[in-house]
This record gives structure tokens, sequence and C-alpha cells, in this order.
């Protein structure tokens, strides 16, 4: 029997649950999400029909579910991939990659905690990734910190953020493709410049860092 189109909501909620990073949906596998620990895992193990291998038309009307913006609709048609932000119920932030592949669509969510836990509580990057907490909380007087890697790269570097945002007043600032985690005024002065609506050219919002006072800036890509 062939497998009914599920609901785009009915993954994200599915997710939550399992406390998933990232969701992949592509033409001839299971719905498949990574855990913390970066392993795949069948996302409905437990529903025969959800289990089942996807077609063409089930990743399309998933990926219609999930970029709803029509300039983003035009954006993956004319150059085969799109980066969207969706928002579901108020629960979650989810940033989408739909792209096209072997003339079919296939997409990434990759779910974005909008509360940006403090850099304390993730205290398992001290043993999966061997981070420094206590230099990376450091407020530098100057210099720059990379942090290049997984998915989940985001979620830290959005932690770090909120760390500051508790604990010192300073001025902080975002340039982003896609404002993923939304950071409220705490102890810090929070703006967040998102490209497209409020940054025409990259480049030039970097150098005019220093003129407005900066403090710290994450620049995601």
């Amino acid at each position: 029997m062939q497998m009914q189109i599920a609901l785009l909501s009915d993954y994200l909620k599915r997710a939550l649950d399992v406390n998933a990073s990232q969701i992949f949906f592509t033409v001839g596998t299971p719905v498949m999400y990574k855990d913390i620990h970066n392993n795949m895992v069948n996302l409905m193990p437990d529903k025969t029909e959800d289990a089942r291998k996807l077609l063409p038309e089930h990743t399309k009307a998933l990926v219609d579910q999930a970029i709803k913006n029509e300039q983003d609709r035009e954006i993956l048609m004319n150059t085969g991939e799109v980066e969207a932000t969706l928002s579901s119920a108020g629960k979650m932030r989810c940033r989408i990659n739909a792209f096209m592949q072997r003339g079919t669509y296939a997409m990434t969510v990759t779910i974005i905690n909008s509360k940006g836990d403090n850099v304390l509580q993730l205290e398992h990057w001290k043993s999966i990734r061997n981070i420094d907490l206590d230099k990376i909380t450091e407020l530098p007087k100057g210099g720059l910190i990379m942090l290049v890697g997984t998915n989940d790269i985001h979620t830290f570097a959005s932690s770090i953020i909120n760390y500051h945002n508790q604990n010192n007043k300073i001025h902080i600032m975002t340039l982003e493709d896609n404002i993923d985690t939304l950071h409220r005024h705490q102890q810090s002065i929070v703006n967040q410049r998102e490209f497209k609506s409020d940054i025409a050219n990259m480049r030039v919002s970097v150098l005019k860092l220093r003129n407005l006072g900066v403090d710290l800036c994450l620049i995601s890509s």
C-alpha cells in the first residue's frame, strides 16, 4: 500500500520528542534524523507507513509545506536550492534548506533552540567536542573566535550569545542569513540583522561594526 503524505508538523512534533538536531527528507529513504551524538536514526520507527521510503510526491508536498514565501519558492525553482526559516506554533524555530537532487525535491530541517540555552547547561560539549568553556565565555578585549563544525555549532554559538546577554552589559549584534534564535534584551542590548530584510551587503555591514560600537558579534551563514 502506498504511503500517505504526512504533515510536516507531525514530523516536527516527533523531532521535539526525540530531541533531534536535524531531519532529512529525500526520495528513496525513510525520514531520518540526527541525534545529539550525530548518529542517523529513523524518525518514525514505530509507524510502518511513515517508515517506508519517501516518493517524489512526498518530498515535494513536504517542501511546499515548509517553503511558504513565494519569493523563496522562485529562488528554489530558479537556482535549485533555498534557505528559509520556519516557526512552528511558538514551540520551535527551524532552518529549512530545500534543494533539488536527481530531479526531485529534498530537504534538511535544522531544529533551532529558540531559547538559546545557557552555555553552562551544555556541559556535554566538554566531552563530545573537547571545548574549553571557560575560554569561550571570557569576553575578549579584541579578536576573533571561529566555530566550525556540524549543525549543532549554531546552537552552541547562540548559547554563547545568551551567556553574555545574561551576564555582561555590552552591545551584541548578529548578522545572519536567516535569524534562527531570537535573543531578547537582558543585561545586554542585542540587535539582530537578517540578510535580505535588514542587510543589502554583508561585507559593508561587517566593516561598519566598529562604528556601531559592537562588543560581540555573531556572523552566521
